[in-house]
Parts: structure tokens; C-alpha cells; sequence
């Protein structure tokens, strides 16, 4: 645990950076989660994209700057979580998702950032988040990975693996070793180090970085493609079909985890320790 920290976030948003200090309480390092004053920060400046040229509230935009926001979330929790590791994934609901409790309410307080402004159901989900904050936590407009999946492979013997987890029950809690393969690790800081040929390359390892997907918004909620959250923050909006992780055999094995979900009983509570 660390008593205090100020998270630093290059966004790509207006090429502005953006520094979000932590306040602190006694006996450990905890703060304000995101909600919305940070989304209106975000969204200050030049009303369209100096890259793009597409107005801020433009949908896809929107959905950037969520997605932004929910990558500087996850970078607190992994300052803060033993190993330095992400939020868990939501085995218990057989959805690649987060687990919700992970985040609320230490790390995030406004929950609709997990609703995709492009959502057909955008506007009941966003409510249903003040009424039921946990409930909109799920993978019906983001997909979280929760691993390191650099490339298609990678994502398709992990997405076997994972259906694995869900129906034996078990928790996916650290570095999957799959035999034949190789070992897929929990996303963590500095884990692009464990993937690179020469791990004493700072530029190998930002360009990894850049090249592992953290969240995938779904398919057909935007138009064209989707919108990419990656380990060292930026966003890029990917058509689809197109490269990893837009191609059509892992998004279609994403799909595939529908069928597999147990959301109805995914309620139970935590014991502490699976917190983290």
C-alpha cells in the first residue's frame, strides 16, 4: 500500500495532461474514486478532436474519454494491489468483465463510465447505475481482459482457458501456464517486460505496451468498429473487422462467452481476500 500518489495521465484526448491527486485517509492510501467532475475535466477544452476533428460529443468520442478514464482507474488500483496487478475478472459472473467490488467505491464512484454512450440502451443503463450502481459492471458494452493478449493466438487460447475457469468454478486470480503454450500473465505493471525479447529496451517496451488491449467496446454499438482501451493508456478507435483485437475469429470467441454467463447468481459477496 502506498499513503499517497498522484496519477499523472498523458490522455489523448486534446494532448493535455491531465493530473489526478489522490486524497488520503488514515492507515492507508485511498481517495476519491472517478465520478463525474472528472468526466467534465476530461471534456474541457477545444470542442473537437485536434486529430480525428470529431466534435467531443460525438458518441465515439464520448466513449474515449470513458474508457480513458476507466484505464486511470485501473492504474490506481494496480498502485495500490499487491504485485502491482489489475482488477480481477468477474469469473463468477462467466463474463469478461470486472469484478466489480475491485473498484467501487475506492477507485470509482460514477459507474456509468462502464456504459457505452453509443449503447442502444444507453439511457436506462446510465440510470440504472444511480439506482444500482454494481449492476451495470458487466460486458454488455466493454469487454475487460484482464490479461496480457498481445495478439490473436495469445487471446484465443486464453478465452478457452477462461471458459475452463468459468465451468469448474475456479478463480483466475494470476498468471494462467498452459501446457504446449507458454504462460499468460495477469495484467500488472511492468508485465510488458515479461513479453519483449530484451527486457533492458525501454522503447520495446513502451511499443509493447501500446500493442496490449486492457477493454474492447463491442462490436455494432459504434459504427464501423470499436473503440481499443490499451496498457499504456491511449484509446484507438479500430474498425472492424480489422487488425487484433478487432479481428473476426476473436471477436466472434468473444461472443461465444455469452452462452457461458451466470450472472443471475453472481451476487454473492466477497471475502476480502478476493479483492484483489
Amino acid at each position: 500500500m502506498v499513503s499517497s500518489i498522484t496519477r499523472t495521465v498523458l490522455t489523448v484526448l486534446v494532448g493535455a495532461i491531465v493530473s489526478v491527486p489522490a486524497a488520503t485517509r488514515e492507515g492507508a492510501g485511498t481517495h476519491r474514486g472517478l465520478g463525474m467532475q472528472d468526466g467534465a475535466a476530461l471534456l474541457r477544452g477545444p470542442r473537437l478532436d485536434p486529430v480525428a476533428g470529431i466534435p467531443m460529443q460525438h458518441p465515439r468520442q464520448e466513449s474515449k474519454v470513458q474508457l480513458e478514464q476507466l484505464g486511470v482507474a485501473m492504474r490506481m488500483f494496480a498502485a495500490e494491489s499487491p504485485g502491482q496487478q489489475y482488477p480481477p475478472l468477474n469469473v463468477r459472473a462467466g463474463e469478461l468483465s470486472v469484478e466489480p467490488r475491485a473498484l467501487v467505491p475506492e477507485y470509482i464512484t460514477n459507474t456509468s463510465l462502464f456504459v457505452s454512450p453509443a449503447h442502444p440502451e444507453a439511457l436506462q443503463l446510465k440510470e440504472q447505475a444511480l439506482r444500482e450502481p454494481l449492476s451495470v459492471i458487466d460486458d454488455r458494452s466493454y469487454w475487460y481482459l484482464g490479461y496480457v493478449l498481445p495478439d490473436e493466438d495469445t487471446g484465443l487460447v486464453f478465452l478457452e482457458a477462461f471458459k475452463e475457469a468459468v465451468k469448474a468454478g475456479d478463480a483466475l486470480d494470476d498468471d494462467v501456464a498452459i501446457g504446449g503454450f507458454g504462460t499468460i500473465y495477469r495484467l500488472r505493471e511492468g508485465v510488458e517486460r515479461a513479453v519483449i525479447m530484451d527486457v533492458n529496451n525501454p522503447e520495446a517496451a513502451r511499443e509493447m505496451q501500446a500493442r496490449i488491449p486492457i477493454m474492447i467496446e463491442r462490436p455494432g454499438i459504434q459504427d464501423g468498429g470499436s473503440n481499443v482501451l490499451y496498457l499504456d493508456g491511449h484509446v484507438e478507435f479500430i474498425p472492424y473487422p480489422g487488425r487484433f483485437p478487432m479481428t473476426k475469429e476473436f471477436v466472434e470467441a468473444l461472443r461465444v462467452l455469452d452462452a457461458k454467463k451466470t450472472r443471475p447468481g453472481a451476487e454473492a459477496p466477497l471475502s476480502p481476500e478476493s479483492r484483489r
